[in-house]
């Protein structure tokens, strides 16, 4: 362990031994004479505040103690508290002086250091001012040691001595080694004053050698911007190449994706032209709106067929109970035709119930059937397109052909004519004649037309 490290301990065990010191600590205290009211006051903090008149507010204190301090709470300024109260102490040799308040804390309180050994404390008012100018006080604490510590007090104190010495003979061990230190610098600085001379000599040779060197340092440097240009301008022609080699190659992407991109759309053109019949589109809003109202109807028949089963049921129910209650034949017919009224009307409400619910499920079968006629031309309408529009490469032939079987199917459709007998009229393009009925040479569209009409119907 190095001189250094073992000063470091000490100053270290000197720390600990001044923490494990005993603390200051408010004293325990003996009273040789005083009043009352000051007395209460010794050891008490914020008590209620006290005026005291010279002949009551004098005590003395008799206890040999190390004193540190005196804290005094009080709402009076130091000079008015100096002017009625005087503190006197009295020393181990016997001789008293009189001690002044050394300053106050914002919170009220006045400090007296000491920080002596006494053997009499006399705290005492002198009442000269008039008693609402007398200073209040509200509590005294005195701190310091009693004679009961003077011995591990003394104890402490030989063990900060003794680290004290220790800590002087390390600085003088520190001195004598500073001093080896400094005569060995004065040998370094000769020996460097040697070197010096011969680091001159050195470089008077090294200048003639500078010289050459710099010379061929020039002629690198040209030779070597040279190449940095050469190179430079090769980075550059490199990175256009570049450039122009990842230019084509996104231009080739975008390309693909154009090809694949205009070959999807035309396919879809394609698929739109050859598909162009409204009954593909329409057809599902008119299946939707006709489920709508079939749920409606159904919703609203249930309501007369309620009606007509309960009225059977309370019809039923009456004449049962006729049985049970009249066992006469005049009393069941006169019975009877009193009831007659009733038995009318109830009747007259079934018969209403009947017709409105005949009403609902006629209008739900008819939807029923328009839905199948509207398959029934979607599936014309498709079958023609697709077996017979194939071999026709004119866009407007086969735009004229769809809108006439569209037109002729719409005909059909409204006159609920839809099965073998249907026929595609004729129309005219471009001054020739396609015809659609009878027969051809070669297969016209009207037998084509009319076969697939019948394989549906």
């Amino acid at each position: 362990m190095s001189n250094y490290d073992e000063v470091e301990d000490a100053i270290q065990d000197a720390r600990d031994t001044l923490e494990s010191a005993p603390n200051v600590v408010a004293l325990p205290l003996s009273f040789i004479s005083g009043s009352q009211k000051l007395k209460e006051l010794i050891g008490t903090k914020s008590a209620p505040p006290t005026k005291f008149r010279k002949s009551d507010s004098s005590i003395t204190i008799d206890n040999t103690f190390l004193l540190r301090n005196i804290q005094i709470e009080t709402t009076s300024p130091i000079k008015q508290f100096s002017s009625e109260f005087e503190i006197t102490i009295k020393g181990i040799e016997g001789s008293s002086e009189t001690i002044k308040p050394d300053r106050k804390t914002n919170d009220g309180k006045i400090f007296i250091f000491v920080n002596k050994v006494v053997t009499e404390l006399t705290i005492s008012a002198k009442g000269k001012a008039k008693l609402k100018n007398r200073p209040e006080i509200s509590g005294i604490e005195i701190y310091g040691y009693t004679e009961s510590d003077f011995e591990s007090i003394a104890d402490y104190a030989s063990q900060l001595l003794t680290q004290r010495t220790s800590i002087v003979d390390f600085g003088k061990e520190t001195q004598e080694e500073i001093e080896r230190t400094e005569n060995e610098i004065q040998d370094n600085e000769l020996r460097k004053q040697e070197i010096e001379q011969e680091i001159a000599v050195l470089s008077d040779q090294k200048k003639s050698s500078d010289l050459i060197l710099e010379e061929l340092n020039t002629k690198i440097s040209e030779i070597t911007q040279t190449v940095a240009e050469k190179e430079e301008s090769l980075l550059t022609a490199s990175n256009k190449l570049t450039n122009i080699e990842n230019s084509i190659e996104v231009k080739s992407d975008e390309r693909s994706k154009l090809i694949s991109e205009t070959n999807d759309l035309k396919s879809d053109l394609q698929r739109l032209i050859e598909d162009k019949n409204t009954f593909s589109s329409e057809l599902s809003d008119y299946i939707s709106e006709g489920e709508k109202n079939i749920k409606k109807y159904y919703a609203l028949a249930s309501i007369p067929v309620v009606i007509m089963a309960t009225l059977t049921i309370i019809l039923i129910s009456n004449s049962i109970d006729l049985l049970h209650t009249e066992t006469s034949l005049n009393g069941v017919i006169s019975t009877v035709i009193s009831r007659l009224p009733f038995t009318l009307v109830t009747i007259g409400l079934i018969t209403a119930s009947f017709k409105i619910c005949k009403f609902f499920i006629s209008e739900m079968t008819r939807i029923y059937d328009e839905r199948l006629a509207m398959t029934k031309l979607s599936i014309i309408a498709k079958e023609v397109s697709n077996s017979v529009f194939d071999d026709v490469n004119d866009p407007e032939i086969k735009y004229a052909l769809r809108a006439q079987l569209k037109m002729d199917l719409l005909k059909q459709y409204m006159k609920n004519e839809i099965g073998g007998d249907f026929q595609l009229s004729r129309i005219k393009e471009t001054g020739e004649d396609y015809k659609t009925s009878g027969e051809d040479e070669d297969g016209d569209l009207s037998t084509a037309t009319s076969r697939q009409a019948k394989d549906i119907s």
